[in-house]
């Protein structure tokens, strides 16, 4: 669009009448409409809402990068009603249209003009749109109540980086890494290998080789290359962060969460048929672990996740009942101090129930894998074919059927088994067959 728009034809209509249409309705904005504009321009062109500018001055690094947001445009982030104003008056000059509820749209030649009207005029806001985004991008996500706030700040991110025109700044290469990070939590793994990419390339041409920021990129673009498949690659780039933080941030959560990320890389490779690297897996998360204890102590939530990565290690190896043992001490741990729909207490709840129904107590891996599949469905509700709703779900259905196979409540738990496989694509006839491989005997009465 913006090569379309920069070429000028022998007559010069097209240009003109687009433009100059744009410029008209622009010009006859007041101050507060004509910024908004101006952000919009840079954002996605659905899903625009006035939360995307006053909403940043509470966010958590409002103030962290103070040169991207001038003081006329944080007055107007301070007053929400200055702002719906502003959308409510492009909306009135077609600049923009309602999508219903609060949400705006913009069209992509209304946005290209005004971008390349800012260029011209030397006003470019790219740096501006940023900064509102930066401003309230969450930090962990880990936590799942952090992701709905990432499922609408991430399309402008990207809409943003796509542009070709957003700025190489430090806040930038912020959020693409973060955006990296969600996207793969909802398991979009090819698009979390672009922005991982794009982060650290954007880091790389910024700052020094031990720059902390170097390894936080080698870690995220590390498991997003992980999930695509890609595994020596990303074992080489969790090897070069390690490193970095071993040499220059020793005793850190930053050394900790490389130690961890590095060991789930040689876990993946261990199960792809290298056996002799899982043991080096277990080494990683041990230091892992004992650095998080160390950091957060014995009943923090880092501590948990770590104990429950050394268990998957344990299955790996075949050692179930050490794994049955970690995966419940993590549990315990996410228990005390998570909210109850918490994604990681999901995978703690579905790794302890699964072990649970190899070692032959279908009986108390039931409920568990009940837990795990409800949370996952709520966490996850706009991913219903994600890996991990998936695997619960497989989990879920081969408890039941073992327990129908042992005659408690057959009927009821068949059709439920069958409804799962439904609704998640398994075939019955296969789930039997898996669930048949599985020991019980039910507890006396």
């Amino acid at each position: 669009l913006a090569e379309v728009m920069r070429h000028r034809p022998a007559n010069e209509d097209y240009p003109t009448s687009l433009q100059g249409a744009v410029e008209l309705s622009y010009d006859a904005l007041v101050a507060d409409a004509r910024l908004v504009a101006d952000l919009c321009a840079w954002w996605a062109p659905e899903g625009l809402t006035a939360g995307l500018i006053s909403e940043a001055p509470a966010g958590w690094l409002w103030a962290h990068w103070p040169d991207l947001i001038p003081e006329p445009a944080q007055a107007l982030a301070r007053d929400p009603a200055r702002v719906r104003a502003g959308f409510r008056a492009l909306a009135a000059r077609s600049l923009m249209v309602a999508e219903g509820g609060e949400g705006w749209a913009m069209h992509r030649m209304t946005a290209a003009v005004l971008r390349l009207m800012q260029t011209a005029a030397g006003r470019d806001h790219g740096a501006m749109a940023v900064g509102f985004l930066a401003a309230v991008y969450p930090y962990d996500l880990g936590n799942s109540a952090n992701w709905p706030t990432c499922a609408r700040l991430t399309p402008h991110v990207r809409a943003l980086w796509k542009s070709g025109a957003a700025p190489k700044i430090a806040a930038m290469a912020f959020l693409l890494n973060q955006s990296a990070i969600y996207l793969g939590r909802i398991a979009d793994y090819f698009g979390g290998v672009a922005l991982a990419q794009a982060a650290l390339d954007l880091t790389r041409a910024r700052l020094p080789r031990d720059h902390r920021d170097i390894a936080v990129g080698l870690c995220t673009l590390g498991v997003a290359l992980s999930r695509v498949g890609r595994l020596d690659e990303a074992e080489a780039m969790l090897h070069r962060a390690v490193a970095l933080n071993e040499a220059h941030r020793p005793g850190t959560a930053d050394l900790a969460d490389s130690y961890d990320m590095h060991g789930g890389i040689l876990l993946d490779l261990g199960r792809a048929g290298r056996a002799d690297l899982l043991p080096r897996a277990a080494k990683r998360y041990q230091q892992a672990l004992a650095l998080r204890r160390r950091l957060a102590g014995r009943r923090s939530d880092s501590v948990a996740v770590a104990l429950n990565n050394l268990g998957t290690v344990r299955d790996a190896q075949g050692r179930g009942a050490a794994a049955g043992r970690l995966y419940a001490a993590s549990l315990a741990i996410l228990r005390a101090s998570l909210a109850p729909d918490d994604a990681r207490l999901a995978t703690g709840a579905m790794n302890t129930g699964a072990m649970m129904l190899k070692s032959g107590a279908a009986d108390r891996a039931e409920a568990l894998l009940r837990e795990a599949l409800e949370i996952w469905e709520k966490v996850l509700a706009a991913q219903p074919r994600h890996p991990d709703r998936l695997d619960s779900a497989g989990w879920l259905i081969s408890c039941l059927l073992v327990r129908a196979g042992a005659g408690e409540n057959r009927g009821l738990r068949e059709m439920q088994a069958r409804l799962l496989c439904d609704r998640y694509g398994f075939d019955f006839a296969d789930m039997q067959g898996t669930a048949a491989q599985y020991p019980y005997t039910p507890p006396a009465a």
